[in-house]
Protein backbone atom coordinates (compact mmCIF):
# COMPACT_ATOMS: atom_id res chain seq x y z
CA UNK A 1 0.00 0.00 0.00
CA UNK A 2 2.80 2.42 0.83
CA UNK A 3 4.28 1.85 -2.61
CA UNK A 4 0.97 2.90 -4.19
CA UNK A 5 0.89 6.03 -2.03
CA UNK A 6 4.45 6.87 -3.03
CA UNK A 7 3.84 6.31 -6.75
CA UNK A 8 0.53 8.19 -7.10
CA UNK A 9 -0.37 10.21 -3.99
CA UNK A 10 -2.85 12.39 -5.89
CA UNK A 11 -4.83 9.28 -6.83
CA UNK A 12 -6.27 9.13 -3.31
CA UNK A 13 -9.14 11.40 -2.25
CA UNK A 14 -8.64 14.51 -0.18
CA UNK A 15 -10.56 14.30 3.08
CA UNK A 16 -9.48 17.59 4.65
CA UNK A 17 -7.45 20.42 3.12
CA UNK A 18 -4.27 18.64 1.96
CA UNK A 19 -4.86 15.33 3.78
CA UNK A 20 -5.41 12.24 1.64
CA UNK A 21 -6.94 8.95 2.75
CA UNK A 22 -6.59 5.41 1.45
CA UNK A 23 -8.29 2.27 2.65
CA UNK A 24 -6.36 -0.95 3.17
CA UNK A 25 -8.04 -3.78 1.26
CA UNK A 26 -7.37 -6.79 3.49
CA UNK A 27 -7.80 -5.06 6.83
CA UNK A 28 -10.35 -2.52 8.08
CA UNK A 29 -7.85 0.34 8.38
CA UNK A 30 -7.43 3.73 6.75
CA UNK A 31 -4.15 5.57 6.19
CA UNK A 32 -4.19 9.38 6.37
CA UNK A 33 -1.23 11.14 4.77
CA UNK A 34 -0.02 14.44 3.32
CA UNK A 35 2.37 15.18 0.51
CA UNK A 36 5.25 17.54 1.33
CA UNK A 37 7.28 18.16 -1.79
CA UNK A 38 8.56 14.79 -2.94
CA UNK A 39 7.87 13.13 0.43
CA UNK A 40 4.71 11.59 1.88
CA UNK A 41 4.04 11.87 5.61
CA UNK A 42 1.68 9.39 7.27
CA UNK A 43 -0.39 11.21 9.88
CA UNK A 44 -2.43 8.28 11.18
CA UNK A 45 -3.45 4.70 10.62
CA UNK A 46 -6.91 4.16 12.09
CA UNK A 47 -9.34 1.28 12.33
CA UNK A 48 -12.40 2.09 10.25
CA UNK A 49 -14.69 1.62 13.26
CA UNK A 50 -13.04 4.65 14.90
CA UNK A 51 -14.41 8.14 14.27
CA UNK A 52 -12.67 9.23 11.05
CA UNK A 53 -12.02 12.75 12.34
CA UNK A 54 -9.89 11.36 15.18
CA UNK A 55 -6.69 11.69 13.10
CA UNK A 56 -6.90 15.47 13.61
CA UNK A 57 -6.19 15.06 17.33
Amino acid sequence: MLERIDQAPDHFPLVHRNVHRTLIRRFPYAIFFIQEGSERVVLAVLHQAVNPTRWRK
